[in-house]
């Protein structure tokens, strides 16, 4: 499991960058310290060289545990579930429609949380959107388990969609609220050990079809975590609050 402290995740985040040096050998490895995530193996640092012309032409550094395949990058340490950033691991996360949970074979748990914002670069005047990421941790899942994050009631409604996120939504007079869900595609069903099962006015369930430890972390990113993405505004902020909301959460998850 993934540790709780803000301030552990920091150190350990700059305990990385210490061993960024351009001048490491080709093939060099360095060990940092101990996985923060399974606490048996060893966070490894490998230094791997871009040569063109008898000359180094780049640097590319390779962190991972070589006991649970975690894989470690000081720019997202994980993009499924912003290692890097600041965050929480709460109960529930309170929305101006009600509280969202996740229930993992109907019990509620706590899961990993944390807050990313998007600009829309081609419209100056859209509102910066607050997106509350959810990370549900599936390492230690087995086939058949069921997880669901949603609402206690029925409050959404399909709103969007692509090839890899599904976006659900509900409003009321004064503010308008979308929850995003990561949905493999065809394609990508090998490289996750689940699947969207449930698309209801509730929320989203997923289903534990493979094992999660069968796959290496340092190929298929999101193999062993699924995020969802909550953002709400108010109608008044923006005629098209509802597009620039939707660009943002289709976009951080899909």
């Amino acid at each position: 499991m993934y540790t709780n402290s803000v301030e552990k995740e920091k150190e350990f985040l700059l305990s990385i960058l210490e061993r960024f040096h351009t001048n490491r050998g080709d093939g060099e490895t360095a060990l940092i310290c101990k996985c923060p995530k399974c606490h048996i193996g060893s966070v490894i640092c490998r230094c791997t060289h871009d040569i063109a012309n008898g000359k180094i032409q780049s640097w590319k550094f390779d962190v991972y545990c070589d006991n649970c395949g975690e894989i470690f990058d000081p720019e997202i340490i994980r993009s499924d579930i912003f290692f890097n950033r600041p965050h929480k691991v709460i109960d529930e996360l309170e929305t101006p429609f009600g509280s969202i949970k996740v229930r993992i074979n109907g019990k509620n748990v706590p899961f990993r949380y944390c807050i990313k914002t998007y600009d829309d670069p081609e419209e100056a005047l859209a509102p910066t959107v607050t997106m509350h990421i959810i990370d549900i941790d599936l390492s230690q899942l087995k086939v058949g388990d069921e997880i669901f994050c949603g609402f206690d009631k029925d409050l959404l409604e399909y709103n969007d969609g692509d090839e890899r996120s599904l976006l659900y939504s509900c409003e009321n007079e004064k503010q308008i609220m979308g929850l995003c869900a990561y949905d493999p595609y065809e394609w990508d069903l090998d490289n996750c050990c689940f699947q969207l099962k449930e698309r209801t006015l509730k929320g989203f369930g997923y289903c534990i079809v493979s094992d999660p430890n069968q796959f290496d972390e340092k190929k298929n990113y999101q193999s062993k975590i699924t995020s969802l993405a909550a953002a709400w505004l108010t109608k008044d902020e923006y005629n098209d609050a509802d597009l620039v909301m939707n660009l943002a959460l289709t976009c951080v998850i899909g």
